[in-house]
């Protein structure tokens, strides 16, 4: 157990990771800090796909049809592969990611 007498945050934490990783041994990975991309691709005359990377856990997908006003309302998506496949439709649609 380590205890520190201030929060870890940023290049901090990552320090201690690569530290600890080297001395016990223990294979790491590179976490990302930045928010994840919404990505959209057409897989079907009439579907789209949208997704994230699946190292994304705790975002939800909203969309809804005005983007000034309404309600967002979420989609099922497939954990971990972060997607889902959306019939396309004469209307407009704007979609976000948001954190849970």
């Amino acid at each position: 157990m380590l205890i520190y007498d201030h929060a870890i945050v940023g290049n901090e934490l990552q320090l201690v990771n690569l530290y600890l990783a080297g001395k016990y041994g223990v294979a790491t990975a590179q976490l990302s800090t930045q928010p994840p991309t919404l990505a959209v691709a057409k897989n079907g005359p009439n579907t789209l796909q949208l997704y994230w990377l699946a190292g994304y856990a705790g975002f939800i997908l909203e969309g809804r049809t005005n983007v000034a006003t309404g309600a967002w309302t979420p989609f099922a998506t497939n954990p971990p592969n972060n997607q889902v496949t959306l019939g396309t439709t004469n209307v407009a649609r704007f979609f976000r990611l948001r954190s849970q």
